[in-house]
This record gives structure tokens, sequence and C-alpha cells, in this order.
């Protein structure tokens, strides 16, 4: 998780704070020298163009920033530079969220170097593309709503409920199914708009495999699957702005982009 005062996320002086605030260093460090060694590798020392997941793209981001950073301050002609003032001139990180699907098929492109994906891929895979990969952080998915609930309230769905909204079977929020759930919550009669990515995503891949453990549940696993019904969104901040615009909404996205969606 990363988390700042600066983004408007709240950060909790807990324990599991203090060690995010070690952690992130870590896996910002460990992403920026992944990169450093592929740009190394690339035989490519001033540019280094990668693309897909949008779960992982605030990682990649700070990473970014942080070899900006370290790339200005290191420059001999730029004394007391730091990452601030650090101009894009063709030179450095380029990251294009696209979806981890869309990452792994670019990687057939010339200008692509890396890709970032939120699922493995096979070892037939990996040969037919003449590629590595290795795992470079934990993230964690999150459900997210549209709901306007008693304040203090917390919305409770567990597996069965969510797969329920997603297959059509559960339609309404005052659902006896979900209204067990949440005992003391008065839950309004809002339909439900079940909200999904349209492109290839490890997100979905990672909601899928949750949700296929749930009796009723006929749609498959993986980055694309059939949806029944809902609302088509592209990418993370699709998602996000598609579950703002509509009340009574749900959608799953990475938990920073969803806290600072306000979702």
């Amino acid at each position: 998780m990363l988390a700042s005062p600066l983004n408007g996320i709240p950060v909790l002086r807990t324990d599991d704070a203090r060690r995010r605030r070690l952690v992130v260093p870590i896996l910002v460090a460990l992403v920026v020298g992944a990169l450093v060694v592929a740009l190394t590798a690339a035989g490519r020392q001033d540019r280094l163009a990668g693309s897909g997941s949008t779960l992982g793209q605030p990682l990649i981001d700070r990473s970014i920033e942080a070899y900006r950073s370290a790339a200005s301050a290191d420059n001999p002609d730029r004394p007391g530079a730091t990452g601030n003032d650090w101009v894009l001139d063709g030179s450095g990180l380029e990251y294009e969220p696209v979806g981890s699907m869309g990452g792994i098929m670019r990687l057939a492109e010339d200008d692509v170097a890396f890709a970032v994906s939120d699922y493995p891929l096979s070892k037939a895979a990996l040969d037919e593309r003449q590629v590595v990969q290795f795992p470079l952080a934990v993230g964690a998915l999150a459900v997210a709503h549209n709901l306007d609930l008693p304040p203090g309230a917390t919305l409770r769905l567990d597996q069965a409920t969510l797969a329920g909204i997603y297959t059509g079977a559960i339609t309404r929020w005052d659902d006896p199914a979900i209204t067990a759930l949440n005992p003391g919550t008065r839950l309004p009669s809002t339909t439900i708009t079940a909200v999904h990515r349209s492109d290839g995503s490890g997100s979905t891949a990672a909601l899928t495999r949750y949700l296929s453990g749930a009796p009723g549940w006929t749609a498959g696993q993986g980055a694309l699957v059939s949806w029944k019904g809902g609302v088509a969104a592209e990418r993370s901040s699709g998602l996000v702005q598609a579950v703002r615009q509509r009340p009574g909404s749900i959608g799953y996205v990475e938990r920073t982009q969803a806290q600072q969606s306000g979702l």
C-alpha cells in the first residue's frame, strides 16, 4: 500500500502503518533496481518504455519518480538538481497503463522493453515470447461502491453475495442476502449496477479467481470473462469513473486508487 498525507489519504500511526513506511521504500528500491537492470540489459541507457497493469500503476509511477530524482541528482551538468525540476526530454522511464493483458501483448513491439502483469505467464507463454518474469510486489484489490450509507456504517459483502451481484442473481441493495450480512444498517432498494473491466485485466483475474468458489458462479476465471449484464469500463481509471457516476454501483480496483477517488 502507498499512503501519504500529501495525497489526502489519512495515515494512521499504527504498527501496520509504521511497517508500510519501511516496506514501501524497499519496494520502490526493488522496482527501480529492476528497471535499471532492464535498461542496461536492453542496451539503452537513456530510455526504457513499458506498459501493463493499472493495479500496479501507483507503485510504478512512484518508482519512475524515484529514478528520475536519482538521475537528475547524479547528472554532473546539473549540480544540486533533484527530481522536482526533472524535465522529460525523451529519456528516462515511461509507463503506459493499458491493463495486464495489453501490456503482455505489447511486449511484441520493439519500443516496449517490459510489461507489468497482475498474473503470471505459463512457461510455454514465456518461451514463446522469449521473456523472463519475476515478482515485484503484492497488491490489494478492493471492492468499491457508490452507495449512501448511514454515518459510521460499513457495507459488508461475502463471496456468495458478490458473486450473486455479478451474475445478476442479486439486483437490489436491500436484497435479503445483503441485509443479513448488515444487521442494523438500513439499506436502500436502489438497483445495483455491477461495473466490470472491458479490457484484459489482472484485477479481473484476481476477482474471478475469488468468485469462482461461490455457488452458481459460471463465468469462469481469467483476465477476460463473459460477464452477464452490468456496465463495462476500460482500465482502472474508467472503472472508477463509471462507479462514481452511477449511484448504487459497485466495482473492483486497486485499494489506493479507490481511496484516492473517494470511493
